[in-house]
């Protein structure tokens, strides 16, 4: 407290609906042990008289702490995107999202919700967490928004002669990179991670069908079925192709 008068000037603090304070005799009060809600006063006195404060009210609390980070996340244009933080201290909590640095309106929750994604909408996002007793910043994440993949040309049937070399072929758009994985007989095929699987000296255990799984950040979409069929009794050199 800040009082005037003629000196000296005496004080003696009050626990508000208890007795003086022992001890409590500066102008300054140093409060151990502090409880929430407990209300105080100081009477300030000299030898012409006394003046009491008004109460005042001791308000204890815990600053935020984030226990779940927000993370990473990508989404495909158009979807819904959503970033999320977990934190407590004491209520209320008061939630600000910022994108790219810059306070985002209306983004005031735990959960950051945005519907129908756009390309424009990627980028660095963070949350600042405060309360009556002080804030919080989270990490900064990651939104990443882009196409999925869609296979514009999808591998054809092939045939080939025993020992020719057979082609298969797939053309897709999407966000890249773009990732390939070829099957045969819905198993993986080592090594067969580019848009073009070629088997040279076809032999019959190659025979069978064969697909692409096409793949990026924001999905992944299979191809349909194409079939090898390879030839042991053609006499006549098929030519072997692409299929795209």
């Amino acid at each position: 407290v800040v009082a005037v008068g003629t000196p000296p000037l005496s004080y003696q603090w009050k626990l508000v609906g208890g007795s003086n304070l022992p001890y409590a005799t500066n102008s300054v009060l140093i409060v151990t042990n502090v409880q929430d809600g407990d209300k105080y006063n100081v009477q300030v006195s000299n030898g012409l008289g006394s003046v009491k404060s008004a109460n005042v009210t001791l308000h204890v609390g815990v600053p935020p702490t984030i226990i779940t980070q927000p993370t990473n996340e990508s989404v495909v244009v158009g979807t819904v995107a959503t970033l999320s933080i977990v934190a407590n201290g004491s209520a209320p909590l008061a939630y600000q999202w910022l994108f790219n640095g810059a306070n985002l309106a209306n983004a005031t929750n735990s959960v950051l919700v945005i519907t129908n994604a756009q390309v424009s909408n990627g980028g660095r996002y963070r949350v600042l967490i405060s309360n009556t007793f002080g804030s919080a910043n989270s990490e900064v994440v990651t939104l990443s928004v882009g196409q999925a993949p869609v296979i514009v040309v999808p591998p054809t049937n092939q045939t080939v002669r025993l020992g020719n070399t057979a082609s298969f072929g797939v053309v897709a758009t999407g966000t890249a990179p773009l990732n390939y994985q070829w099957s045969f007989g819905g198993t993986n095929l080592a090594g067969a991670t580019t848009n073009v699987l070629v088997i040279t000296n076809a032999q019959s255990s190659n025979a069978g069908s064969y697909a692409v799984l096409v793949s990026n950040s924001f999905s992944s979409t299979n191809s349909l079925n194409a079939t090898l069929t390879v030839d042991r009794k053609s006499t006549r050199l098929n030519s072997s192709h692409l299929g795209i």
